[in-house]
């Protein structure tokens, strides 16, 4: 990735998360992820996205996660 697109992706993530549907989303992740997030999240920070990119794929194959995501997207 490129750090435009990388910025850009950062600002979207950012303006979703603001949003009352984005705290939902987080706040699931926190109730269903817990301290494997933290893990993942560190282990993105060191450039390893795998831990974390399944993590939130399993999240976002949740119903409740599904009903935000519609919400989000119109």
């Amino acid at each position: 990735m490129n750090q435009k697109s990388d910025k850009y992706s950062m600002e979207q993530a950012a303006r979703l998360a603001s949003t009352p549907e984005g705290q939902q989303i987080m706040d699931l992740i926190r109730s269903q992820q817990g301290a494997n997030l933290n893990s993942a999240i560190a282990k993105a920070n060191a450039g390893d996205y795998g831990e974390l990119q399944k993590s939130v794929q399993q999240l976002l194959s949740t119903p409740e996660a599904k009903k935000l995501l519609e919400k989000l997207g119109g």
